[in-house]
Formats: structure tokens, C-alpha cells, sequence
């Protein structure tokens, strides 16, 4: 009824990404640019970068949001977003970087300090990791992402018990937390149980999302000396 709106094309993009269609919403946002002259409104291209992000194009999800941020300095949800797109493309510095700017503005976030640990468990700095695990519990205590992550630096630091028992209570909220199986698995391959390890093994590798060749290998070995 009135294809030259474009307040109504701003609405239904946001509609749609408030709905996590972020495919449409890319859809959308793309026959905007096409219909309409630039310079067009900043949120655009924040919108665009989050959605390439949930979507896991994540070069083309940095690209947009350090183009909004350097538009939009203070906007902490955007330079969180840069920050988690730049360590999935293993700039971690420029990761840390951005979720640092992300913090002051965002400060009851967990995501950032989930990053932030997982920069510094990349760095070999577990004791940092911890206190930034610790702090986003503190704010979020059933976040199952930042427990997983504890349970990863516990088993890394040979606190088995401990590892197992996080992770075990991680599954028992989230059966999905697909990382937690391969955790479990490593734990009880150290434990000496090859069957436990077995099965934990055969549900991550089932479900992750890409081929995780140091699993496969290990599971292929307990399953050649446990007879199966």
C-alpha cells in the first residue's frame, strides 16, 4: 500500500529481528538499501550485523557493526556483538578490545564475561578466566553457557570431581549444551571409564555443529579396546 515508506521498512525489520528471523531481516534491510538513498540510518547496519552474526558470518557481521560502531561510539550492545564476531574469527586482541568497550556500557552482561573468559583460557591465563566466570555468575547464576565454561577450566586444571559435577548439572537444565558432552567425555576417558566416555562422546559428535577430529580419534580408540 505504500512502497515508498520507509519508516514502514525500518518497522519490519525490526519486527522481524525482534521475532530472531534474522534471514528476513537481512532480506529486508537489503531491498531498504536497494529502494532507498544513502546515507541510510545507522541502526541498519547494527541490525545487519547482529543478524550476520546469529547466521555465523561472522566477517560479514564485523565489517557492519565496526561501521556502526565508529558511528555509534557508546552503543555497548554493538561493540559487544564486534567483540564476539572478531574472536570467532580468532582476532582475539581485537576481541577483548571491543568487549572492554562493551563492559562499562553493558555492566550486567554475561556474554561479555563469558568471552572474556574464553580469551583469557586461549591465553593460558585460567586464574583471570575463573574471575571473569565467577563475576558473570555472580550476575547470572544459571547461565548455562558461563557454568559450562567453568567446567571446562575445572577439568583443565585436573579438578575432575568438580568439572563433572558442574557439567552434569549443566545437562540437567540444557540436554542441548552439546559442549558439556565432550567435557564429560575427556572426564571420563581420564577417569578410566571407556564406555561412559563412549557415549558421551557419541552424543557430541552426533550433534556438534562441525567435525571435531580429536574426538572422533579418541572415541575410535576406546572403542577399538573396548571391544565395540
Amino acid at each position: 500500500a505504500f512502497p515508498d515508506s520507509s519508516d514502514l521498512y525500518l518497522q519490519l525489520t525490526d519486527s522481524y529481528y525482534r521475532r530472531g528471523n534474522y534471514t528476513r531481516t537481512l532480506s529486508i534491510i537489503d531491498a531498504y538499501q536497494r529502494r532507498f538513498t544513502s546515507p541510510h540510518p545507522p541502526i541498519l547496519y547494527k541490525l545487519r550485523g547482529i543478524s550476520f552474526f546469529a547466521e555465523e558470518q561472522y566477517a560479514a557481521a564485523r565489517a557492519e557493526l565496526q561501521y556502526y560502531c565508529d558511528l555509534k561510539y557508546n552503543d555497548g550492545e554493538g561493540w559487544k556483538y564486534l567483540g564476539m564476531a572478531a574472536f570467532h574469527l580468532g582476532d582475539s586482541e581485537a576481541a577483548v578490545s571491543a568487549l572492554n568497550k562493551a563492559q562499562p556500557r553493558l555492566p550486567g552482561d554475561s556474554e561479555i564475561f563469558l568471552y572474556r573468559a574464553r580469551y583469557f583460557r586461549g591465553a593460558d591465563k585460567h586464574d583471570i578466566a575463573m574471575e571473569q566466570v565467577e563475576i558473570g555468575l555472580q550476575k547470572n547464576p544459571d547461565n548455562a553457557e558461563l557454568l559450562t565454561e567453568k567446567g571446562i577450566l575445572l577439568f583443565e586444571a585436573r579438578q575432575l570431581e568438580s568439572a563433572e559435577r558442574i557439567l552434569k548439572s549443566v545437562l540437567e537444565n540444557r540436554e542441548d549444551a552439546w559442549i558439556a558432552y565432550r567435557y564429560l567425555g575427556f572426564i571420563a576417558e581420564a577417569k578410566k571409564q571407556p564406555e561412559e566416555a563412549i557415549d558421551y562422546f557419541s552424543v557430541y559428535i552426533k550433534n556438534a555443529a562441525r567435525v571435531d577430529k580429536e574426538v572422533q580419534t579418541r572415541m575410535e580408540a576406546l572403542e577399538a579396546g573396548n571391544g565395540r
